[in-house]
């Protein structure tokens, strides 16, 4: 809404306006609340991207025949 229709609707229906914030502030709270379920998402797949690196590089290093001392170091490092 622009700033005269808003100044329109409060001079004429205070309560509209009223409701109209309240619908505002419903709609501002389902957002972040999706906000958080989305951050939660990227904090697991974050996890699992850095779970399938160390992967990969366990099984470079196997395939490089180093021994299993690198390899737990590798692993560390990447963490």
């Amino acid at each position: 809404m622009k700033d005269e229709e808003l100044l329109n609707l409060i001079r004429s229906n205070p309560k509209a306006v009223v409701s109209y914030i309240e619908e505002l502030e419903a709609k501002k709270k389902k957002l972040e609340a999706k906000k958080e379920k989305l951050e939660s998402r990227k904090e697991k797949l974050e996890a699992k991207n850095r779970n399938l690196l160390i992967e990969k590089e366990v099984l470079k290093a196997k395939n490089w025949k180093l021994d299993p001392i690198t390899i737990e170091l590798r692993k560390r490092i990447l963490r």
